[in-house]
């Protein structure tokens, strides 16, 4: 009889592998037979497109090797099997002349003849069926051809069945055209789905070593034999000749619906392994040689045991931090320490630690191994706060990410001396390279997404990634001139039955010099609950063949609001800003945000319904729950791969971008970007990591008006200037005890600022280079400085009544009074807002009365220059002022303050974007001038707090 492969439909695609297998022994191989061609209209676009790095969710699969065997090219496939036992299925498929065919699967090897399982012109009616010698396995038939509006515009969708002849089961498959397989059973959830596609051909094959037959590795374990494992990992500590290997899985026991975590440590080298023992149990961090468990609280269940993900090793030491049971660094939020490293100049042990699980803001933690538990918070007197590392990740974690589970992991690739550099691993498999020097932390860079199963080798030469996949390959992950690059270093013939899941370099240990460690995985059917067991074994370590990975695997796509942002791996590509769409609508702006990133805009009154969702019907709390998790598509051509089509799901709590700066103030950046007091953004508004700030309470910030980032003034009269190079300048050495009393940004560019203290008063400007220059005393019965026109007046208010400017040497040159009509319109106030305009006129205000006036360059008089009241107004590197000004009816409208009048602008973009599907974006309180966006800003409350919230559009 022969054998057939009944593989898990945890994911879709597994069922390419379940079509058929057969042993070498069996008479007569696979084939196909075409029934019917069908009739009507056929496809335009595959059904199931092949191509090197296509992915796809919910479950996680991806196209990620062009493999050559007997001159063909087949498109390896890696999926895994299910969430408790991490075993990764590959298959080969084949654009045949027919349409895509399996060729072989981890499980069977290489079939004798191919199956069509999806055809390349399909028609409803089309049938074939797949055979085995003489024998008819599976019947096959295009059902269906509909046209659906989704969340990605009208897609066509393809029904296909498969019916198993040995039991009469159909399954039901749908497949949308140009992007693939998107439900079985009927049960097409768009919701849900990401992928990304490569549109044009990549071409570059994965290299092959050659195979090695393994050498069973003798463990004196029965509990191997009912194991499965979820990670494996091996910690050499330095200058010893044996290493630790910890294995974490499964095995069946009376409880926990039949599954119990097992953690298991062995002394192994390249010739034996002995079991250590259960690990110890401790409460606090620990260091050494040996395997530790650590307690969660005092009350629960051990349940981290650490691993070689958390173990730094020195010349002298291992020093640990706990993992969980499949590697993650963060299961309890902003209480666990995401890396540990050593720093270059002392080789001393040191903690990456998340700021919180909401936030990619990180610090920088001594190691300690007194903590009362491991959760006890780890900020400790030596904290230092990184800086610039990026908020992307957040948001850039892929097209099958979960934002609240990056990263997986972060692992410390240098060997202890070295500059620090770090392999950032999502949850979704996506590997990034990011550099520590000092306390700055770069932006990790996307390199590709990482396929075949993970395991890591920690010794003194740092951590290491090593790569096992299914069909016996395995790579390993190096640094080589600054990039993370891809070596083929073994690869294994394994006895039929067993799957590899994982391979560790036992390079150091007594007779492990050239050879690897590999564990594989074998599923016993009789075990009710789907558990297998584990075995060892030692293989050649081949001599390592660089490559490539391919570029499509590195690109990643995350929502921006209604956006799209796109990031790539490292090319010399310039990015290509036509022909970018968003749900298959022209997109209205694409802009470079970095080196390696795009911000591609939707157009939204081209496209009003976004992406397929008419929210105009919908009352706000409705649309605001439509948008929570609607997906949509951006397809263009990306730098160093081609054209791609990027499935994204969005998955912030709103459909708005818009950003509480913290102050309520955003200064433009001399060269590009956006910084508030705490944050940095790119063009375009995406951010982009975090500014040196001190932790004070500051008296208030104002935005340098020629880019140079944010002024805090705290209360003490010491200064911060927040910025891409922050600088902090301490109040003049001349000052007694004089505090800050006002400030406001010079049109030049820097601070003004009064200190006083009693009857004292001195002025001063402070430019961003740090330097004081005292300025000269205003007149007496005046309120001070309130403004400086950008020739270099400071202007103010005289006894109520009197406008005056003066010169920086304190020569008048402006000494208007108010006329009588107008102090009566006042009604006894007086001015005490003051805007100087870039043709150096002078709006001013009373905080009392209704009414903006205006004193017009040389003029001898104040004229009415709109009814309204004026609200505090921002300003763009030209000196052009734009702010809202509100009505004697209430309404509010925001404009530019031309020295001839309030223009206002059209808002509708932000009305369409943010304020009319989200309450919470409240009232229209200002305007910033970006030189790309302009920011419109309201008050409004979110989750309990509120602020200033700012929206960015573009232009209008």
């Amino acid at each position: 009889m022969p054998k057939f492969a009944l593989l898990w439909l945890i994911s879709a695609l597994i069922s390419f592998a379940s079509l058929v297998g057969c042993s070498d022994d069996e008479a007569g191989g696979a084939s196909t037979e075409i029934l019917s061609e069908g009739s009507g209209e056929a496809n335009t676009e595959p059904l199931e497109p092949l191509s090197v790095g296509t992915r796809r969710a919910p479950f996680f699969g991806v196209f990620d090797a062009l493999v050559e065997h007997d001159g063909k090219q087949f498109y390896r496939y890696q999926v895994a099997r299910d969430l408790w036992v991490p075993e990764l299925h590959s298959t080969f498929l084949h654009n045949g002349k027919d349409g895509v065919e399996l060729w072989f699967s981890s499980q069977d090897g290489w079939l004798e003849n191919p199956i069509m399982f999806v055809p390349k012109v399909a028609r409803v009616g089309k049938r074939w069926r797949a055979k085995l010698g003489d024998t008819v396995l599976y019947e096959y038939e295009v059902v269906s051809r509909t046209t659906e509006p989704t969340a990605h515009g009208e897609q066509t969708i393809w029904t296909i069945t498969q019916k198993n002849l040995t039991d009469d089961f159909v399954t039901t498959r749908r497949y949308i055209e140009g992007i693939g397989l998107t439900s079985l059973e009927g049960s097409l959830s768009f919701a849900h789905t990401h992928f990304a596609i490569p549109l044009e051909s990549q071409t570059e094959t994965r290299p092959t070593v050659s195979a090695d037959v393994p050498v069973p590795v003798a463990i004196d374990s029965e509990r191997l034999g009912n194991l499965s494992t979820t990670s494996v990992s091996l910690v050499r500590p330095a200058g010893s000749d044996s290493a630790l290997l910890i294995v974490k899985g499964w095995e069946g026991c009376a409880a926990n619906d039949g599954r119990c975590e097992v953690d298991l440590c062995f002394k192994v080298d390249g010739t034996s392994a002995t079991q250590e023992g259960e690990p110890g149990v401790l409460d606090t961090f620990h260091k050494g040689p040996s395997c530790t468990k650590q307690r969660l609280g005092q009350s629960y269940r051990m349940r981290f045991t650490s691993d070689a993900t958390g173990a730094l090793v020195t010349d002298d030491q291992v020093y640990w931090v706990p993992r969980d049971r499949f590697g993650s660094a963060t299961d309890q939020g902003d209480q666990f320490p995401v890396a540990i490293y050593a720093t270059p100049e002392t080789r001393e042990p040191r903690l990456l630690k998340q700021f919180n699980v909401f936030s990619s803001r990180y610090d920088s933690v001594s190691w300690q191994e007194t903590y009362s538990t491991v959760f006890h918070d780890v900020n400790t007197d030596d904290k230092r706060p990184l800086f610039g590392n990026s908020t992307l990740l957040d948001s850039l974690t892929g097209v099958l990410a979960s934002r609240l589970e990056d990263p997986k992991m972060v692992l410390s690739l240098a060997a202890p001396g070295d500059p620090v550099e770090l392999a950032w691993i999502g949850s979704n498999n996506l590997l990034m390279h990011a550099k520590m020097v000092d306390d700055v932390l770069s932006t990790p860079v996307p390199v590709t997404t990482l396929t075949g199963q993970l395991s890591v080798t920690s010794d003194e030469r740092g951590q290491h990634i090593l790569l096992a996949s299914p069909d016996g390959s395995i790579d390993r992950v190096v640094l080589s001139d600054g990039r993370l690059v891809p070596e083929a270093i073994g690869r294994v013939r394994l006895p039929e039955g067993e799957t590899l899941v994982a391979a560790l370099d036992l390079t150091g240990t007594k007779g492990g010099d050239g050879r690897l460690l590999v564990a594989t995985y074998s599923l016993r059917t009789t075990n009710p609950i789907g558990l297998g067991s584990t075995r060892f074994y030692t293989t050649k370590l081949q001599t390592p063949v660089p490559f490539e990975f391919p570029p499509a695997l590195g690109v990643v796509a995350a929502d921006h609001g209604a956006d799209v942002v796109v990031c790539w791996p490292e090319t010399t590509e310039i990015l290509e800003t036509q022909g970018w769409s968003i749900a298959g609508v022209a997109a209205k702006e694409v802009m470079q945000i970095s080196e390696n990133c795009a911000l591609v805009s939707r157009d939204v009154e081209a496209d009003p319904t976004f992406g397929g969702r008419d929210l105009s019907t919908l009352p706000p709390n409705d649309a605001l729950f439509a948008l929570r998790y609607m997906p949509f598509y951006a397809e263009g051509p990306v730098p160093g791969v081609g054209r791609m089509r990027l499935g994204v799901e969005h998955s912030k709590i709103d459909y708005s971008n818009f950003i509480s700066p913290m102050g309520g103030v955003f200064a433009n950046l001399d060269g590009g970007g956006y910084a508030t007091r705490d944050k940095l953004f790119t063009p375009g508004g995406v951010e982009l990591g975090f500014t040196r700030h001190l932790e004070r309470t500051p008296g208030g910030n104002v935005a340098d008006r020629k880019g140079a980032g944010v002024w805090e003034v705290y209360l003490n009269g010491d200064i911060m200037l927040s910025s891409r190079e922050s600088a902090f300048f301490e109040r003049p050495e001349t000052l007694g005890e004089e505090q800050p009393l006002g400030y406001f940004a010079s049109p030049g560019g820097g601070l003004i600022i009064n200190y006083g203290y009693g009857t004292s008063s001195f002025w001063f400007h402070l430019s961003s280079s740090g330097e004081w220059t005292a300025l000269p005393d205003a007149p007496e019965g005046s309120q001070g400085f309130l403004a400086r026109r950008p020739n270099g007046d400071l202007c103010g208010v005289q006894n109520d009544t009197s406008i005056f400017c003066m010169d920086e040497t304190g020569a008048i040159s402006v000494n208007t009074a108010v006329t009588q009509d107008i102090v009566d319109q006042l009604g006894g106030a007086y001015f005490d807002m003051m805007v100087g305009l870039e043709d150096g006129s002078l709006l001013l205000q009373s905080s009392i009365t209704p009414g903006v006036y205006r004193l017009a360059p040389g003029a001898d008089s104040v004229e009415i220059w709109n009814e309204g009241q004026l609200l505090e107004p921002n300003f763009d590197v030209e000196n052009r002022a734009y702010a809202v000004v509100v009505d004697e009816l209430g309404e509010r409208k925001g404009g530019y303050l031309s020295p001839n009048g309030f223009e206002p602008i059209d808002l509708g973009e932000w009305k369409q974007r943010y304020h009319r599907v989200h309450s919470f974006h409240g009232r229209l309180v200002g305007l910033f001038p970006g030189p790309d966006r302009l920011w419109v800003l309201s008050d409004g409350c979110f989750r309990g707090t509120c602020s200033t919230l700012a929206s960015p559009i573009l232009w209008p």
